[in-house]
């Protein structure tokens, strides 16, 4: 490991360096905690080794109509996984949103989870704007949403919810909502990118609590598939920006109406190609990934929430969210964590690439968090 610059002066906002998870910002080497990537394939030999072979067969940019074999092997590669019927791909999670939710909404209802990302928000005021009512949800009160659903609204339905909690990592009570949603014919639509490598299906053979596979988390909650629309990138899994919206046969009809209006999504080869080979990586050792970054996460973060975590059954989720505060006490430890939560504060994110090192610098870090600037707590559902 190459020499660390000491000096704690102020430093510049542009990363001019990476070496691993160690990154330079002017004259300074920090700890980087600010990559989505939690399996770490975005620094994986095996997929970056990959990606050359694709651009000398294919060029840059694959924006063909027909799809492509690439298309059809990563379509494929995604069925498997997250067990749809239909899935659509897109360039990305807000294109994939922008589609989706206007065509699923249609002059109906959507209940929006106040705890939505941009992307979200953005996509459900498109729908508002041709047409459909936008409604505020309670996340974590499933009593308050059936009392919306029993009372006057314009049909269909369209329940929005982030899969975790971007504040706090903590899974939505996607089991009951699932069920709200079918006994009242709505659809329960599912942002699910920060879980998507990260929670999986349970089994009695899990080598940590995120269960297998990385499909996510209404495979990890065991929620009803039938009224279910998941929407996801694989930014957390591999590093790339590609997004899908899986659904089933029925649900799949109102998609492919608005996929052929817009025409065929333009897509990157190189983009394409990490999403292929970080799904085949996911596939044969991502359970073992999957078991480190666990064994990581508990060691920084575990020991911060174990109380109610316990009470609640919830692993430690990999990422957490600081109050605007504790970005100064993290850039005197060395440690890199971009303001990206939805309140203006750090979120760290914790990676399989990171070493215990790392992870051990980041929980002395942690520990030096003036006591007014606090983790933020995990609402109860």
């Amino acid at each position: 490991m190459r020499s660390r610059d000491a000096e704690r002066g102020r430093v510049s906002a542009a990363i001019e360096e990476v070496d691993g998870r160690d990154v330079r910002i002017g004259e300074r080497w920090l700890v980087d905690f600010g990559s989505a990537c939690h399996l770490g394939l975005d620094l994986d030999e095996e997929v970056i080794d990959a990606v050359p072979e694709y651009l000398a067969r294919w060029g840059a940019q694959a924006s063909w109509s027909p799809p492509t074999v690439l298309h059809e092997r990563l379509s494929s590669a995604l069925t498997r996984l997250v067990g749809c019927e239909r899935l659509l791909l897109a360039p990305s999670i807000e294109r994939a949103h922008l589609l989706a939710l206007p065509a699923l909404a249609g002059t109906g209802t959507v209940f929006l989870d106040d705890r939505a990302g941009r992307s979200l928000v953005d996509a459900a005021a498109v729908a508002g704007d041709h047409g459909a009512t936008v409604r505020p949800l309670r996340r974590g009160d499933p009593d308050r949403l059936v009392a919306q659903l029993r009372g006057g609204w314009r049909r269909p339905g369209l329940i929005c919810v982030e899969g975790v909690d971007p504040l706090t990592g903590a899974p939505a009570a996607l089991a009951a909502l699932a069920t709200v949603a079918r006994d009242h014919g709505a659809l329960l639509y599912v942002q699910d990118t920060a879980a998507l490598g990260v929670l999986g299906e349970r089994s009695p053979f899990e080598p940590s609590p995120y269960g297998i596979r990385g499909s996510g988390t209404a495979a990890h909650l065991d929620a009803d598939p039938a009224a279910l629309v998941i929407a996801a990138s694989l930014s957390s899994l591999c590093a790339s920006p590609v997004a899908f919206v899986a659904s089933s046969e029925p649900v799949s009809r109102p998609l492919d109406a608005a996929a052929a209006a817009t025409g065929p999504c333009p897509q990157f080869v190189a983009a394409l190609a990490i999403a292929i080979e970080g799904l085949g990586v996911n596939e044969r050792r991502g359970d073992l990934l999957r078991a480190r970054l666990h064994r990581l996460a508990e060691r920084a973060l575990g020991p911060l929430r174990a109380g109610e975590r316990a009470a609640r059954g919830i692993p430690a989720f990999p990422a957490m969210e600081l109050e605007r505060g504790a970005r100064e006490a993290l850039l005197e430890h060395g440690i890199h964590a971009p303001a990206r939560g939805p309140t203006g504060g750090p979120v760290v994110r914790i990676t399989a690439a990171h070493t215990d090192e790392q992870v051990d610098q980041l929980r002395l870090a942690l520990d030096s968090v003036p006591s007014p600037v606090k983790l933020r707590s995990v609402p109860a559902e």
